[in-house]
């Protein structure tokens, strides 16, 4: 999928996106957002609705959308850990299964040390690591 250049002015853009892109239905926009396509593209930024609206649209398009490597995926999650969560190195590679130096060479930018199956293994399980810490009643096995 190429790179979207999508308008952050509306949230036409996002809908379109998820209609042509990934298929969305109508129905299936009821059923996740409990309103329909032209309700939505109606809302100003002004209303209750818009802001948490458009922040669920833009994460089901933006980063589904855009030249984000996997690398570089990885990278963010690991520095949103430990910068954001306030996780420690140590316990960040205890969960991704990897040695601390790995991580660390990692993070400033040697991707290349780490196979590309050991960046998926820790990929999954980071980000399950930031689902649980970030809304644990969301998690599922």
């Amino acid at each position: 999928m190429e790179y979207k250049e999508i308008s952050d002015e509306n949230l036409t853009g996002f809908i379109e996106v998820l209609q042509k892109d990934f298929a969305f239905s109508e129905q299936d926009f009821y059923l996740l957002f409990d309103m329909g396509t032209e309700r939505m593209k109606t809302l100003s930024p002004e209303s209750d609705d818009y802001a948490l609206l458009h922040r669920k649209l833009a994460s089901l398009v933006l980063p589904f959308t855009s030249e984000i490597s996997a690398d570089e995926r990885l990278e963010t999650l690991i520095d949103y850990l430990h910068t954001s969560l306030k996780i420690p190195y140590p316990i960040i590679a205890s969960y991704a299964c990897v040695e601390e130096i790995e991580l660390k060479k990692f993070v400033n930018g040697q991707f290349g040390i780490l196979l590309d199956s050991k960046k998926f293994e820790a990929y999954t399980k980071l980000n399950t690591l930031y689902n649980i810490l970030t809304d644990p009643h969301n998690f599922n096995l």
